[in-house]
């Protein structure tokens, strides 16, 4: 256990928390994600170059056992047992400012490497000074004992060290052992490269493709550090919530916003998720909202869907059958608070229109919508065919885009379609006491919550309390949080697993999916569930502020006992905990 505080608007909040790590985002791509040791290959400062991720450095080495982590929001402090250390992204300059309380050695442990990529061979450093500056260069190969070709350039990088202290050369490999990777049932072995010794107590580094920028970046970023931080402590300050959990996560949520949308979640879903995206935007601002909704209507293809995610890399090989109904969803709720022009909602009507009459022709299938294996968000299999068929949720959403497109038209044939949807879809779905997961399926999963946010009208208050009554206990978590199967279910699995997929929609409970449930209780009725209600909140904020990497939101944790798991700060975690909060102040 760490002492961890919160510094907010003038006073402080102080815990317990059972980490000593943390996370600060440049808002333009760049992250640092820092841990007490190293403990994953995700760990480290990392910058985005045109959509490429790469890490640059692996750690930073200091004596002395960490006490406490103070987060500030704009920088975050870590308190060691006789040296205290400073952390600061400067926004756009893919830059580290690392200061110690007094001057101080420390090694710098590098490890160039796009990430995902953990080829061992071909990657070679060298070191020089320029213009007062340490430069490390890194040139990265292929090599024939684990490539198609031998010595070809991939790329070259810079790191450019500023500091105002000394440096000792010392260039050893060191075989690192990732603990928290390995349990993670992912890859976890490593070697790194331990690049130098400094003695100083300000140090900035910057990294860059061109020697130059990051030299450039390097100075200016020393010695305009104090301006710099002043800029993002007022930037932090616009976020005038009147509570400490309101303004961490809207913080949080905050950190993941880059210059072209929001991660789906870091140290490694940072790519645009359309589908985390728009359950994200309406927390992430109305302006930024419209422009998520506007540009997501251009991205649907000819079969009437969005894709899984913005570009390419991990999940771009899966189909979504979601996405295109939050955007619908997220278009909808904009649209009652008067948000676009005429033009736009002639635009939005015309794709509106278009999206179902082609996932109609697609996946229409007797008034309900098909989705494949894997498409829900619920999208990985384990001994199971991977919600392949009709999910409540995709229903859901469907039904709310042709109400949606009805308000927009009153077409009758919109209302027609509407009306026939529904009604197959509580004769396929209603068993009397609850709705089924899939049509066929009667297997109980916190998707009703979804699909109760989505299309509260698909059954009546009374019909909705007595579905909730019948599916949480079966889901309920004494910590505070929802499983994402039937706790007696075969396939539960009542720890995290990692990588393999078993616990991951089979047991792990999903926060972003608990702070849904807990709005969808208070709209229904918000006496009755307020137990409930106020523990998921409690158990929301408590990962938030004390567990994982403090002041962000954890992707989900474990159904046995709250733990801070999968990635360590997830935007729909984050805007709909925003959400609920905002909720309990109206």
């Amino acid at each position: 256990m760490v002492k961890a505080r919160h510094f907010w608007f003038g006073k402080s909040v102080s815990g317990d928390s059972d980490c000593a790590g943390f996370m600060i985002t440049d808002n333009a791509g760049s992250f640092a994600n820092i841990g007490s040791v190293p403990e994953s290959k995700y760990q480290g400062f990392f910058i985005n170059n045109g959509g490429r991720v790469f890490r640059v450095i692996e750690s930073l080495e200091l004596k002395g056992a960490v006490r406490e982590l103070r987060n500030r929001f704009y920088a975050v402090e870590r308190v060691r047992t006789s040296i205290a250390e400073k952390f600061f992204l400067p926004h756009h300059y893919d830059s580290l400012s690392y200061r110690l309380s007094k001057g101080s050695e420390f090694d710098v442990v590098l490890d160039c490497m796009e990430a995902y990529d953990m080829r061992r061979f071909g990657r070679y450093y060298s070191i020089h000074e320029k213009s007062g500056v340490i430069v490390v260069e890194f040139v990265k190969k292929t090599d024939y004992r684990e490539d198609g070709s031998n010595d070809t350039e991939e790329f070259r990088m810079y790191l450019a060290i500023k500091t105002n202290g000394s440096f000792e050369r010392l260039g050893e490999w060191v075989r690192r052992e990732y603990q928290l990777d390995r349990s993670r049932n992912t890859s976890y072995e490593r070697y790194v490269y331990r690049a130098l010794r400094l003695n100083a107590s300000k140090t900035v580094f910057a990294a860059s493709f061109n020697e130059s920028s990051a030299i450039s970046h390097a100075d200016y970023v020393f010695d305009n550090q104090g301006s710099l931080e002043n800029e993002q402590k007022a930037h932090c300050n616009h976020f005038s919530s009147p509570t400490l959990a309101l303004y961490a996560a809207e913080t949080a949520l905050h950190s993941l916003i880059t210059k072209t949308g929001i991660y789906a979640g870091l140290p490694w879903f940072f790519q645009h998720w359309c589908r985390d995206s728009l359950v994200a935007a309406p927390a992430a601002g109305r302006m930024l909202w419209k422009r998520i909704v506007l540009s997501h209507l251009s991205m649907i293809g000819n079969e009437g869907r969005l894709p899984n995610v913005d570009g390419s890399g991990v999940g771009s090989g899966l189909g979504s059958s979601d996405a295109v109904g939050w955007l619908f969803l997220r278009a909808g709720q904009l649209y009652s608070e008067n948000a676009f022009t005429k033009d736009e909602v002639r635009k939005i009507t015309s794709v509106l229109g278009k999206s179902l009459q082609l996932q109609q022709k697609h996946y229409g299938r007797d008034n309900l919508v098909f989705s494949k294996r894997n498409e829900s968000w619920m999208d990985t299999s384990y001994n199971d065919n991977g919600r392949e068929g009709f999910p409540i949720e995709v229903q859901a959403l469907t039904l709310a885009a042709y109400s949606f497109l009805w308000l927009l038209t009153k077409s009758g044939k919109a209302k027609e379609r509407e009306l026939a949807m529904a009604k197959k879809v509580r004769q396929k779905f209603w068993n009397g006491s609850y709705l089924n997961d899939l049509a066929d399926d009667s297997t109980v999963r916190p998707n009703v919550f979804i699909a109760a946010y989505a299309y509260p009208q698909l059954l009546s208050k009374k019909e909705w309390e007595k579905c909730i009554d019948n599916v949480l206990p079966r889901l309920w978590l004494d910590w505070g949080g929802l499983s994402s199967i039937d706790k007696s279910h075969p396939l539960f699995q009542p720890n995290y697993t990692g990588e393999d997929n078993r616990s991951y929609h089979r047991g792990d409970s999903w926060f972003w999916v608990n702070n849904l449930a807990a709005i969808v209780m208070a709209r229904i009725n918000k006496n009755k569930y307020r137990s409930y209600i106020e523990r998921i909140k409690a158990a929301s904020v408590n990962d938030l502020l004390w567990k994982g990497a403090i002041g962000c939101c954890s992707e989900l944790s474990s159904a046995s006992q709250q733990r801070a798991e999968g990635c360590l700060n997830q935007a729909w975690s984050c805007s709909t905990l925003i959400e609920l909060l905002r909720q309990g102040q109206r």
